[in-house]
């Protein structure tokens, strides 16, 4: 799966607890239909970086899922400059201030 194509798919934070086992459990994968075995991901509080891999294991890409509304995204935006790897973030919280 692409960055692009993963990226797509996580659009809320039920698709990102999805994603997260689903790096290291096959069946969940096969079962989903989400080819996600050249990824690795870390999880910290409130974001995820999802990090895909070469053939070679070298580390090519990111995908940074945060919990923050969409809105917010040009908060992001200086970090994602600085990141060592080309990366996408996605916002996943609602938009709705409570």
């Amino acid at each position: 799966m692409s960055p692009f194509e993963l990226a797509a798919l996580l659009r809320s934070p039920a698709a990102v607890v999805r994603a997260v086992p689903a790096i290291d459990i096959p069946a969940l994968r096969r079962a989903w239909g989400w080819d996600l075995s050249r990824w690795t991901c870390i999880a910290q509080r409130g974001v995820v970086f999802f990090v895909h891999h070469d053939t070679a294991g070298e580390a090519t890409d990111m995908v940074i899922a945060v919990n923050a509304p969409k809105g917010e995204r040009a908060a992001f935006q200086p970090e994602l400059e600085r990141m060592s790897l080309p990366a996408r973030l996605v916002c996943v919280a609602d938009d709705v201030r409570r």
